[in-house]
């Protein structure tokens, strides 16, 4: 199964953003995030896919800090990062 493969990476890379294009997914849940990365991974910012195509997911662990502004248009996402002081 793909989200295995994708675990895996994730996990033994110890990525602390992770970004995808082309999911094909019409829509996300928490716990489908959770499953596919991890615990660590629960602030994200997506956009679904238009039936087969596009889809945009950008997942983040706890620790990278907290996300400033978050954008989604048409056909793009953008997560900014702030430190916590």
């Amino acid at each position: 199964m793909r989200q295995d493969s994708v675990r895996e990476m994730v996990d033994s890379s110890r990525v602390d953003v992770v970004c995808f294009q082309e999911t094909k997914m019409q829509s996300f849940s928490i716990h489908t995030i959770l499953s596919l990365l991890g615990s660590d991974f629960s602030s994200y910012i997506c956009l679904p896919s238009a039936g087969a195509s596009g889809g945009i997911l950008v997942a983040w662990r706890r620790n990278v800090g907290v996300s400033g502004q978050k954008r989604q248009d048409t056909h793009s996402v953008s997560v900014q990062f702030c430190s916590e002081d």
